[in-house]
């Protein structure tokens, strides 16, 4: 019966399979709307597991802003890194290491997770919440071998920044040796995150070995190049927005969504190579052994005259069966008979 007037059980219009397809940034937006709060939830429980790795970036990377001499620390206020430094001390300093390392060992099978769902999303298929955790178990030996990666480039890419710095030295052969340096590792760590935008995505999608994936995503860095810019553009933008706008921007944002959003950012605009290069040609793979095999059920049917094998059930499978019956029957007569002699 209809509720206030209205038949509920009357089918809706559904999608029209006809209709054009939108415009891919559209879309983006489209499906970031359409699950936000699922986003935001996944970027909280995110935040919460890397919540150590973050207060220690935070601290390295004010502190590499603390000694350039044009920045002025009224102009880049973090009200969320001084909240970090208050939780910090209430903290004991033992659990300090720990926290770290536990952060750095689950940041990887955790990103896993994040990462399928996000495939989920980008290519508008279900998943479930718990797929985070799930799916970070399943994958838990790749993951943690890549998370451990990450965190290492990080690490080298921050010391090779500042190794000016470190060396304390005025001559020009070591500062133009150590200027080399950092600009070389920077090049290698923005080709790195090349690379990523497609790490997290083989693992959850097709079974590699770690080898052809790092062989496939540093393929994948170039055969994707506009891709990837147009990724480490939307990022740094990002990151940008979300941590220097505002310092209440960067309280909200940075908590609740800015993770989730860089991670889509970057599921949704590689996803294309992953399905062009690795997807389709599994599918017509399975495609072409499928029809192989038809095929050969084919061939053996000719050969019979359209007639089905006895092995496939056809004439005289019923005989080769009561022959194994005999056969049976005798080894059991004669078994009898040899015991009762």
């Amino acid at each position: 019966m209809p509720l206030l007037g209205y038949n509920y059980n009357k089918p809706g219009k559904g999608v029209d399979p006809n209709a054009p397809k939108k415009h891919p940034i559209l879309m983006f937006w489209e499906l970031l709307g359409r699950k936000f709060f699922n986003y935001m939830l996944l970027n909280i429980m995110y935040f919460i597991v890397l919540m150590p790795i973050i207060i220690l970036i935070y601290a390295l990377f004010y502190g590499w802003l603390a000694t350039l001499s044009s920045y002025d620390s009224e102009t880049f206020v973090s009200i969320l890194f001084e909240l970090f430094a208050t939780l910090v001390n209430y903290v004991p300093s033992f659990l300090h290491a720990p926290a770290i390392v536990i952060s750095i060992l689950i940041y990887g099978p955790l990103t896993c997770g994040l990462i399928y769902i996000f495939r989920n999303y980008a290519r508008e298929e279900h998943a479930f919440i718990s797929d985070f955790f799930t799916k970070a178990k399943e994958n838990w030996k790749q993951g943690l071998f890549f998370g451990i990666l990450d965190i290492l480039l990080i690490t080298v890419l921050i010391v090779n920044i500042n190794y000016s710095s470190i060396v304390s030295a005025d001559t020009f052969g070591v500062q133009l040796f150590s200027t080399i340096v950092k600009y070389l590792t920077i090049v290698l760590f923005v080709f790195y995150t090349f690379m990523r935008n497609y790490i997290y995505q083989m693992i959850v999608t097709a079974e590699l070995s770690i080898r052809a994936i790092l062989k496939n995503a540093w393929l994948f860095a170039i055969l994707g190049l506009g891709r990837n810019i147009i990724v480490l553009i939307g990022t740094v933008a990002a990151l940008f927005v979300a941590m220097f706008l505002h310092p209440m921007v960067e309280v909200i944002c940075v908590p609740l969504i800015a993770l989730s959003f860089i991670n889509f950012l970057s599921v949704y605009t590689t996803y294309p190579i992953i399905e062009k290069y690795i997807i389709k040609p599994a599918k017509a793979a399975e495609e072409e052994r499928r029809l192989m095999e038809e095929r050969e059920i084919e061939q053996k049917l000719g050969n019979r005259g359209g007639e089905l094998p006895p092995e496939l059930g056809g004439a005289g499978a019923g005989a080769i069966g009561a022959l194994d019956r005999d056969d049976d029957n005798e080894t059991e007569t004669e078994t009898e008979t040899e015991t009762e002699s």
